[in-house]
């Protein structure tokens, strides 16, 4: 598991979840699924890879299952090796007691599919959930994925549009856009906490 957090400086609250008090903290956490798609000596790595002769992106066989921890050996046959998971928000208190956890809504919740809006985060990439409080305390934000659950390499395929032939996988077609969700908030309510706007 790997986490970012944050301390609350406002009540965070929303509808379908529990209210954020002023000084826990909130941690964005995402925990792999092991992936029984990803098969050793069977599986085609990168997404998208072409087994044509002298081609850009050359496919090469899974070494590891799609078990954690050896599913990251494919590594060594995909430079840009990654799988994405859900995202978590668990809110603590100062002294660590948890209070509640919101799943950022993915394609594993039920009337989600792979073209409705979610996000996800990239197993083992950590260059995204990074939470950031707005100065009004209104806005909690963070970066990750639209894609589904278990989606190989999302975050170190090539922008869309902007294909860099610097990349590991320089002929990997564009992935997942990467995506910056807002979660925001109105002004406090007459007991204390804040209410979705």
């Amino acid at each position: 598991m790997v986490g970012m957090a944050t301390q609350i400086g406002t009540s965070l609250p929303s509808s379908a979840a529990p209210s954020l008090a002023p000084g826990n903290l909130l941690v964005a956490t995402s925990v792999y699924q092991n992936d029984p798609n990803i098969v050793a000596n069977s599986t085609q790595l990168p997404p998208g890879c072409s087994s044509a002769a002298n081609a850009p992106d050359p496919c090469a066989t899974a070494v590891s299952d799609g078990d954690y921890p050896q599913v990251f050996n494919n590594v060594t046959v995909d430079p840009s090796f990654g799988v994405t998971s859900k995202v978590l928000l668990n809110q603590l208190t100062p002294l660590g007691t948890p209070v509640s956890t919101v799943e950022v809504p993915n394609s594993t919740d039920p009337g989600v599919g792979a073209g409705t809006d979610q996000m996800v985060t990239s197993f083992s990439s950590k260059s995204e959930l990074a939470l950031n409080l707005s100065t009004d305390g209104k806005y909690v934000t963070f970066m990750g994925y639209n894609a589904p659950v278990g989606t190989p390499d999302a975050s170190n395929a090539n922008t869309p549009g902007a294909i860099d032939p610097t990349s590991a996988d320089p002929g990997q077609p564009s992935g997942p856009a990467p995506r910056i969700t807002r979660m925001e908030f109105s002004s406090m309510s007459s007991d204390g906490s804040l209410m979705r706007a």
